[in-house]
């Protein structure tokens, strides 16, 4: 009882994977360097492409974890550009969002995040934002929606405003029966408002320390590693400041926008998104960090092949190396309050079938 209330208290952690279409195959070699360390963490969320990697660790038993890594299963035609005049009708997005639903459905299965929580054992979480800006974002559970399909969710997540239309949740009643979730509700792409939902998490699974994985191509470009992002030397201000003025004039130029164009119902949409998409938190406490160079940007909306999965995982793995030790420090306490437990319980058991022939 001591250890299991030391193990409340202290807390856990959790990894955090962002949105990036293709290059979030990057995180297939975060996963990998991880679990080689013995270091990955119970809690995942994600959001967008990050969505898909954690919707597959999520109903993967941890023995089949080590054939996912290998990657044959995100080899597929899930992005299909629709033709120029289904786009003339103006229904949809510019990408056919059928392909992507039979390939989620292929690999994620008929499991709701219930049902994926007691195969995996794996707390996985999937961030969706409503069509509607003035609601606010969500993240889909085991503890919140327990019977919504994890597919759903993850097709949700992956619903990038003008790439993709906005979808509704889909859920299994008690007799396998698929019903709508929240049915007037259409939802839209995690990562527009939320790409990592730290807070929300935090107070479900009392976490104490995040680990993030960033490959969105718009958001790398301006992220620190984390010695320059902690300096504080006076040679460090001028870049400081220009990081901040820039949220602030894109702020500006977005309120200067809405206030012109602002009846305009799709401009106004956009907007919305578009505040989300810099008002947001990027970093977590260890951040691993995408590195591009112009090329990785025509990766993007390219279907994964065997050498562009090696590539971008080995790309994860080679950054997630150096931020291993600081991780193994922030998780050592709580790995070995977890080996305590694991030890008492296994006496435990040990113990059960005398104490029971003892009493018979």
């Amino acid at each position: 009882e001591f250890f299991e209330n030391c193990e409340k208290a202290y807390g856990q952690p959790a990894l955090m994977f962002s949105g990036g279409a293709t290059l979030g195959l990057f995180h297939t070699g975060v996963c990998k360097a991880l679990i080689e360390q013995d270091l990955m963490p119970k809690v995942l969320s994600g959001s967008s492409a990050g969505a898909i990697m954690t919707g597959m660790l999520g109903i993967s038993a941890s023995e089949d974890i080590q054939n996912l890594l290998n990657g044959e299963q995100f080899f597929s035609d899930a992005f299909h550009f629709r033709k120029l005049r289904e786009l003339i009708k103006g229904n949809g997005g510019i990408a056919d969002v059928h392909y992507l639903k039979k390939f989620l459905i292929e690999n994620l299965g008929d499991l709701t995040f219930e049902e994926a929580f007691k195969k995996s054992g794996l707390n996985i979480n999937v961030a969706v934002a409503p069509y509607d800006a003035t609601e606010n974002p969500r993240i889909m559970n085991a503890i919140m929606t327990p019977n919504v399909l994890v597919w759903s969710a993850v097709l949700a997540s992956c619903a990038v405003p003008v790439l993709f239309p906005p979808v509704r949740l889909t859920s299994k009643r008690y007799d396998g029966e698929h019903t709508p979730y929240m049915a007037n509700t259409k939802w839209v792409d995690g990562s527009v408002r939320s790409d990592f939902p730290q807070e929300r998490m935090a107070r479900l699974y009392n976490l104490n320390y995040t680990i993030a994985s960033q490959v969105n191509p718009h958001v790398v470009p301006f992220m620190q590693d984390d010695a320059r992002r902690f300096r504080k030397d006076v040679l460090s201000w001028p870049e400081r400041i220009l990081r901040r003025q820039g949220k602030v004039l894109s702020m500006g130029l977005m309120d200067f926008t809405r206030q012109r164009l602002g009846a305009i119902s799709p401009v106004r949409r956009l907007l919305d998104h578009g505040y989300g998409v810099v008002g947001q938190r990027y970093y977590g406490d260890v951040n691993i960090i995408a590195k591009y160079s112009l090329k990785h940007y025509a990766y993007t909306l390219q279907n994964p092949r065997p050498h562009l999965f090696k590539r971008l995982q080995r790309e994860g793995e080679r950054a997630t190396w150096p931020k291993i030790s600081s991780i193994e420090t922030h998780a050592r306490i709580g790995k070995t309050i977890q080996h305590c437990l694991e030890v008492l319980r296994f006496e435990e058991k040990k113990q059960q079938p005398e104490s029971y022939y003892a009493e018979a």
